[in-house]
């Protein structure tokens, strides 16, 4: 794996999505940190992923690339790294060894 200038390994916290009933019985989703924290990197998505994604009806933006360990975020749940909210779209074991673990995300700025 190649790293960019300014590419590093960073910790993303790890929300899992929950759905509830408000006050006047309207459905509200919200994301509640489930205390793990995902080690990887960032990069945007390369046109190609972002084509194939399209064409199964999913927005994919960006993806982090985790390195060991074990998957710790499902679909839909939402990956936090300071102000930016990452939107789990597709997880993929890349190896199927467990070494590389792949998360097609899409930005979201209306989360939370």
């Amino acid at each position: 794996m190649y790293l960019r200038p300014r590419q590093v390994f960073e910790n993303f916290l790890v929300a899992t999505k929950i759905t509830r009933l408000n006050d006047i019985g309207r459905s509200v989703t919200e994301f509640k940190p489930t205390g793990e924290k995902l080690f990887g990197v960032v990069s945007s998505a390369e046109p190609h992923e972002v084509e194939r994604w399209k064409a199964l009806s999913h927005t994919v933006t960006h993806v982090i690339i985790q390195h060991l360990g074990h998957i710790k975020a499902k679909v839909g749940d939402c990956l936090i790294k300071g102000e930016k909210f990452y939107l789990v779209q597709a997880v993929d074991d890349v190896i199927g060894a467990g070494q590389f673990y792949i998360y097609y995300c899409e930005e979201r700025f209306d989360v939370l």
